[in-house]
């Protein structure tokens, strides 16, 4: 009896320090081009910045064919830039996602448009004041190789719009 109380105790201090990771979902259409680099570049900028432990990050489409792999030239455009591309699966909004992500992050405006309502939906383009991120679907490498850069410049202006945005959180 005595040992059952205190694996208790210890289960219940283990969880009480365990810190709530801040979820950010990348949305665009299909779930297979450019959330799924957004996500990869993200995770990589994370990891750089040793921050990783802090977030969890995922990717979704707003009209995805469930379990779609990434595309090919998305593929290779994240090999060729040294960030993992593998065992991507594409994924459709849930109610779950609505109910547990604080921030998603759109590709196009018209993205943003489309999400039901929640309180944490911004764009690439509102976050950064530039444009919505291209869509390459079907394209060729050098429009993959765009919509990379773009939001390979964007990636470390989303993390710190969503920082500010939690500090101030922590205010109220």
């Amino acid at each position: 009896m005595r040992n059952q109380t205190k694996n208790s105790k210890t289960k219940k201090t283990t969880t009480a320090l365990k810190v709530k990771k801040i979820t950010v979902v990348f949305v665009c259409t299909g779930n297979t081009c450019r959330s799924p680099v957004a996500e990869r570049l993200f995770k990589h900028h994370l990891k750089m910045q040793k921050k990783s432990q802090l977030f969890k990050v995922s990717s979704l489409g707003l009209s995805a064919y469930a379990d779609s792999p990434m595309s090919i030239n998305s593929q290779q455009i994240l090999k060729n830039n040294k960030i993992t591309h593998i065992n991507h699966r594409a994924k459709v909004l849930t109610i779950k996602a609505l109910q547990t992500t604080d921030y998603f992050i759109c590709m196009t405006a018209g993205h943003k448009v489309a999400m039901p309502n929640h309180p944490q939906v911004h764009t690439i383009a509102s976050i950064t004041n530039g444009g919505d991120v291209a869509d390459p679907y079907r394209g060729t490498v050098e429009m993959y190789q765009k919509m990379f850069e773009h939001l390979e410049y964007a990636i470390p202006e989303v993390l710190d719009f969503i920082e500010k945005q939690e500090k101030e959180k922590e205010k109220l």
